[in-house]
């Protein structure tokens, strides 16, 4: 893929209750930075949702017809679905809502297949603080921009005559396929995930919706709390709406929205710090991580 500019653009949004440590310090700063390796530090975006902000249906028999309700109109409306739906059954589902008279509806749906078939890790006794593992990526950073191998770094370096480049990159371990949030163990009948299994559910199911589809990110590296969120545009309306774990907000700035989103994912017990977005959950996260002082070693 080509590279995503990460200095200007609103990809970047600046909370105004607290601004992260040195949050105004760009990738382009780091990446001319010298560096022993080429590869960063492992960002590891752990939850800081509270309990009560989760699903309150903890009885098996309860999630059990909620699944079979959901099913059954994913059926009603002509698409033949699995118990549980597969991937491409649920894409072809939240496809029927994208027109500009249903695509609202789409983030009620959304939530009615989050509390069906999924659960965040804070309702899993014993594992409240559990950091769900999905799949490891790396971003790379040259020229104050990122790149999705080291290889298309380098092509960049070459183009620009750099031939002594330095190429620095940030890990990350976000879910970016079905895979990742498919395979999770089940508890009470639903899978376990964490915000980051939620962002990337509802960046698939509701981009098939029609939704233009972004990621975001905000943490403190210093305390490795941190909370992924996916930020939403009707592409005819132009508004906003943003995804916090199985809940949708509407009504607001991006800004307003994404506040709502981090209170609703913390209990409101924790200050968030500055927004990150991106096109990806991981160059979301390697914008948060570079903005908030990481250093590479």
């Amino acid at each position: 893929m080509s590279a995503v500019n990460t200095v200007s653009g609103p990809q970047q949004i600046q909370q105004t209750s607290r601004p992260a440590t040195q949050a105004t310090q760009s990738v382009a700063a780091f990446a001319s930075q010298k560096a022993d390796k080429t590869l960063g530090k492992q960002v590891d975006m752990r939850p800081v949702m509270d309990a009560k902000a989760a699903p309150e249906a903890t009885d098996k028999k309860e999630i059990a017809q909620r699944q079979t309700e959901f099913v059954q109109g994913m059926n009603d409306a002509g698409i033949k679905a699995s118990n549980p739906p597969t991937q491409d059954q649920l894409k072809a589902y939240f496809k029927t809502f994208n027109s500009d008279d249903k695509r609202e509806k789409a983030l009620d749906e959304f939530e009615n297949y989050s509390n069906a078939f999924h659960t965040h890790t804070a309702e899993v006794k014993g594992h409240e603080k559990d950091d769900i593992k999905y799949s490891k990526e790396t971003t790379f950073l040259y020229g104050g921009k990122m790149y999705d191998s080291k290889k298309e770094a380098q092509a960049a370096a070459k183009e620009a005559g750099d031939d002594r480049p330095t190429i620095n990159g940030v890990n990350t371990a976000d879910a970016s396929k079905w895979s990742d949030v498919d395979s999770k163990k089940a508890y009470n009948g639903r899978k376990i995930q964490d915000c980051e299994g939620f962002a990337y559910m509802s960046g698939e199911l509701l981009g098939a919706a029609g939704y233009n589809v972004q990621q975001s990110s905000n943490a403190d590296t210093s305390n490795n709390n941190g909370h992924a969120m996916t930020v939403l545009t009707d592409p005819k309306t132009n508004k906003t709406y943003v995804t916090s774990n199985n809940k949708a907000f509407k009504g607001g700035t991006q800004q307003e929205l994404l506040e709502k989103g981090y209170d609703y994912a913390t209990g409101g017990e924790h200050t968030a710090g500055k927004f990150y977005v991106s096109d990806t959950q991981a160059h979301a996260q390697t914008l948060d991580y570079v903005g908030n002082g990481g250093t590479f070693h």
